[in-house]
């Protein structure tokens, strides 16, 4: 709305720019209507895409605006007369312009005959004292913001005897950190077991979301087992009888899995199955081991137990069933 506002006061500048083209005066006038032409085509084509619906710029008409204005000026300070043929082209261009904007064009006063200039008095000199007054040019009340910022109030000083308050700013209390139920933690503890014999191994436990996880523990006593044939604890075999020197050797061999489920952030529960190996064997007189059957077995075992957790310790106790009952503990890191 304010680029068509303005574009539409262009027309009446305009017509007032031809009255004073012809009875002002310039040396040079061809670049003065090389100008005034310019100016004339821009304003049609801004018309134009104003009335087919298109957006123009507010920049586009102020800068034609102010080319108006200059141009004016230059024909208020010049001097010197048209010749006929560019008195003809100064009223081609403002038939044009009238034409486009739908308007009437403003009297122009008619260049004689070549006959009749000859019988008429040659024309007085034109002079700035015979100028008629320009006519008042009508401005169109623009909506464009001021371009100084609104004045801000002066603060009204507080009266010197008047009292300050003060008060202590409560304290800005922080939501607690949600625990971040998607990750995972790790136990990882020296595992002792005691049955028939002490075993020493690892147990590893991992919790994924803060309640579920899994854990895998093995042990043995690291002692080789493996014999030439076997034989009973009273000292039978399938040949006779076992005659033996005193040596023995017992190996333990332990491995189970299972599931892990935390009822609370620092407290286990495990359970689960696996495998276990015992081997008791006896030397004979003659330097062969025989297995001894009654105390050797491979079945499989049955663990549980809890686990425990103390900032960053991890403790572990449970138990473990087969032909034997194995008492375990063990303790760790958890991270």
């Amino acid at each position: 709305m304010q680029s068509r506002a303005l574009l539409r006061s262009l027309f009446l500048p305009l017509l007032l720019l031809a009255g004073e083209a012809l009875l002002a005066a310039q040396d040079r006038w061809d670049s003065v209507l090389d100008r005034y032409e310019t100016i004339c085509d821009r304003c049609i084509e801004l018309r134009g895409k104003i009335e087919a619906g298109e957006s123009v710029q507010d920049r586009a008409v102020t800068t034609l605006l102010q080319e108006l204005n200059s141009l004016r000026k230059t024909l208020q300070d010049a001097s010197g007369s048209m010749s006929d043929s560019q008195r003809a082209r100064f009223r081609t261009i403002l038939e044009r312009y009238s034409t486009s904007g739908g308007k009437t064009a403003a009297a122009v006063p008619q260049t004689p005959a070549p006959a009749a200039r000859r019988r008429a008095a040659p024309p007085r000199p034109v002079t700035r004292e015979s100028l008629p007054e320009p006519a008042p040019v009508i401005r169109v009340p623009g909506t464009l913001p001021p371009l100084t910022a609104p004045r801000t109030p002066r603060l009204q000083s507080a009266p010197a005897k008047a009292s300050l308050k003060y008060s202590t700013p409560k304290p800005v209390e922080h939501p607690a950190p949600v625990p971040d139920m998607q990750r995972w933690s790790f136990d990882l503890l020296a595992h002792y077991g005691y049955g028939s014999a002490s075993s020493f191994g690892l147990m590893t436990a991992a919790t994924y979301g803060g309640h579920w996880g899994a854990w895998l523990a093995g042990r043995s006593n690291f002692t080789a087992t493996g014999s030439s044939y076997d034989c009973t604890s009273d000292g039978r075999t399938g040949t006779g009888r076992f005659w033996g020197n005193g040596q023995s050797r017992y190996g333990i061999r332990r491995l189970a899995a299972g599931p892990l489920w935390r009822p609370l952030a620092w407290l286990g529960l495990y359970a689960g199955a696996g495998y276990a190996a015992e081997e008791l064997d006896w030397q004979d007189a003659e330097g062969h081991w025989a297995r001894v059957q009654d105390f050797s077995f491979g079945s499989v075992c049955w663990d549980a137990g809890v686990l425990l957790n103390w900032k960053h310790l991890a403790f572990s106790a449970g138990c473990s069933w087969c032909p034997f009952v194995t008492v375990t503990a063990g303790v760790g890191v958890h991270f």
